[in-house]
């Protein structure tokens, strides 16, 4: 297991989210180099449509 995926497991759960949102906005500067699955496409596609037909539950 790669030392970061260690690191990680021994994290709290505070940590965690402080880490994920860490790499989400690193991946908005590097998301030109990136090019998503097909079926990410798909699955936004699918829940556009669910929820465009009130099927899909909204939480605030």
């Amino acid at each position: 297991m790669p030392a970061v995926m260690k690191a990680i497991d021994e994290m709290d759960v505070a940590e965690k989210v402080q880490t994920m949102d860490y790499l989400w906005e690193s991946l908005e500067t590097s998301s030109a180099e990136y090019t998503p699955p097909a079926w990410h496409e798909r699955e936004l596609a699918r829940r556009e449509k669910l929820y465009a037909e009130g099927k899909l539950p909204v939480y605030d």
